[in-house]
């Protein structure tokens, strides 16, 4: 959070950012109480002022909740947070210049207990918020969706394109610490506005899908909900007829299982990548590789030099199957599908877990095209050859990437404008980081 003075302008001392603040609240001449000792000099009055800083606009922000929690004690700390923000008053157009960098609004914390107390009510209808009505004048209708990987609460926040946190919400329980496999669908034909959100290793298969307001709209188990490995996700259009569908993979401790369910978590085929017997668990991306206007399937399984990439069709049937090359090391495989080139057909991307930090990228059947790290620039720039002299890829097209585990969470957005990065999540956590573009909606 940052301070604001008394016409909701920034302070002259308080910071500033898109990516690191989320509220602003008044943090000039406040009068307060203070520490009263009648017999000390410079002590003897219980009242004092007038006090600055960012110290002073925190405890504005914590009185806030206390006013909250006080009148509902089964809010969740993040329900209080979304109320905070969601309630806040816009300043964006007071401070020119800092539009989005101040955070959602300066709070207000009248407006915040009315609503809470609202809520509380048993003839009041929940309040609807969308989140197109939470973002500020200007912001495009594509949003960011960032999940966490294991370690923390199982929560997906959505940004601006510019790193501006709108909302958070709990996908599966927040005792469930296993992580998230993230991806988003359009299941009605007009936008990719659904958030689908599989449960990873320690939790049943379970997939569970929000529409962009983070209400639940539906959900399944992909496997016997008896199996603990966890459940990958993606989604596309495998029957070219203008909805997505989802695609599973099992986890560790599963067969090397692929599944194709509808939005409503009817069954629409499945097969098996490889050996049956193989329990190292699989990915899965899902994109239209041709041009043909239907998705294809792509799969990494294996680690180390046993690793491979494996292309199907939405019946099971092998397209392609060729081992990484350029991805060294011994860990796993994540793997997505993007067009990074924007001719109409997506490449393959994939990282190696515990390698250099390098996405590699590969055409449909499988011939490399070449890498970027975390930092790149990407104005002007082709992809790296490997293996392959003088072979270019210009990047118009703007993507966006999370972070693997053991590194600072991350989400980086790339385009011909240069890479920009936010942090979605607490900078100590490590557990890594899924990302997308979602669209807003009205």
């Amino acid at each position: 959070m940052t301070a604001v003075d008394q016409n909701d302008r920034r302070a002259s001392f308080a910071n500033y950012g898109a990516g690191c603040v989320d509220i602003s609240a008044p943090g000039t001449r406040i009068v307060s109480t203070q520490v009263h000792e009648p017999r000390q000099a410079g002590f003897d009055q219980p009242y004092g002022g007038y006090f600055n800083g960012t110290s002073v606009a925190a405890s504005v922000v914590s009185g806030s909740v206390a006013l909250i929690w006080a009148l509902d004690r089964n809010l969740t700390p993040r329900q209080i947070q979304n109320i905070l923000l969601e309630s806040s008053f816009p300043i964006d157009d007071l401070n020119p210049g800092l539009f989005g960098k101040l955070g959602r609004g300066r709070i207000d914390a009248a407006r915040a207990v009315h609503r809470t107390a609202l809520g509380r009510r048993s003839d009041t209808e929940p309040i609807p918020v969308t989140t197109a009505s939470l973002l500020p004048p200007g912001t495009g209708n594509r949003l960011v969706a960032a999940a966490a990987g294991p370690g923390r609460a199982p929560e997906i926040r959505l940004f601006t394109d510019a790193g501006l946190f709108i909302r958070g919400f709990s996908a599966f329980p927040d005792s469930f610490r296993g992580g998230i496999s993230l991806a988003v669908g359009n299941f009605d034909g007009n936008a990719r506005s659904s958030l689908v959100a599989g449960a990873l290793s320690g939790g049943a298969p379970h997939v569970r899908i929000f529409n962009v307001n983070t209400v639940n709209i539906g959900g399944f188990y992909a496997y016997d909900n008896a199996f603990r490995g966890g459940v990958q996700v993606a989604t596309g259009d495998i029957d070219g007829d203008g909805r997505d569908e989802i695609v599973t993979g099992a986890g560790p401790g599963g067969g090397p299982h692929v599944r194709v369910f509808t939005s409503q978590g009817v069954s629409k085929g499945n097969f098996f990548v490889t050996d049956s017997g193989y329990r190292g668990g699989i990915d899965v991306a899902c994109a239209d590789l041709d041009g043909d206007g239907r998705a294809e399937i792509v799969v990494s399984h294996g680690s180390g030099s046993a690793a491979r990439l494996g292309v199907f069709d939405g019946q099971g049937t092998e397209l392609a199957e060729f081992a990484p090359v350029g991805l060294s090391g011994r860990g796993s495989l994540s793997v997505s599908a993007v067009d990074l080139n924007g001719d109409g057909r997506a490449e393959i991307v994939a990282l190696r877990e515990g390698g250099n930090g390098s996405r590699y990228a590969y055409a449909g059947d499988g011939t490399p095209l070449g890498s970027f790290g975390e930092g790149d620039p990407i104005a002007g720039l082709a992809l790296a050859s490997v293996g392959l002299p003088g072979n270019t890829v210009e990047i118009p097209t703007r993507t966006v990437w999370g972070s693997p585990v053991q590194t600072t969470p991350q989400v980086t957005i790339r385009s011909q404008a240069g890479p920009f990065g936010f942090v979605p999540f607490e900078p100590g956590f490590r557990g890594g980081v899924e990302a997308a573009f979602v669209e807003a909606g009205q």
